[in-house]
């Protein structure tokens, strides 16, 4: 599972520091560097300097890593539409406001750690996700 997480983190926000990916799966170091050998050795994911700061190191996907995790993403999408695919269109406009406005209402209970840990902006959007598109 956390092979997974950190895959889906990498997926989303591009290279990360590990220290980063350990807090945003919520694990500690040492296990993250066990999961980051194995992903490695899997050839997922590569370890390279910061460009922007030559003492740390960064985590990114391959090509191979980022193959599998847009057949990861692919699925969970088809398995969405599927799932939704007798909705009306007003019903997957509810929906999609209603999961909104749970995220938000989460992270400010959580002090704004959802929108930390995923490090990428969000929040209401004008424009609704239809999966069948």
């Amino acid at each position: 599972m956390a092979a997974f997480m950190v895959v889906n983190q990498l997926a989303y926000q591009g290279a990360a520091r590990p220290t980063e990916l350990a807090d945003a799966i919520r694990t500690g170091r040492s296990n993250l560097s066990k999961v980051l050998r194995r992903l490695e050795e899997a050839t997922m994911v590569g370890r390279m300097t910061n460009p922007d700061d030559g003492r740390e190191t960064k985590v990114a996907l391959t090509p191979y890593g980022r193959e599998v995790a847009q057949r990861i993403i692919a699925a969970s999408e088809k398995d969405y539409a599927d799932a939704t695919a007798d909705w009306a269109d007003s019903e997957r406009v509810i929906f999609n406001d209603l999961l909104v406005r749970l995220f938000l209402d989460l992270d400010r209970r959580m002090n704004g750690e959802i929108r930390r840990f995923s490090n990428i902006p969000w929040g209401p959007s004008s424009t609704h996700w239809d999966p069948r598109s």
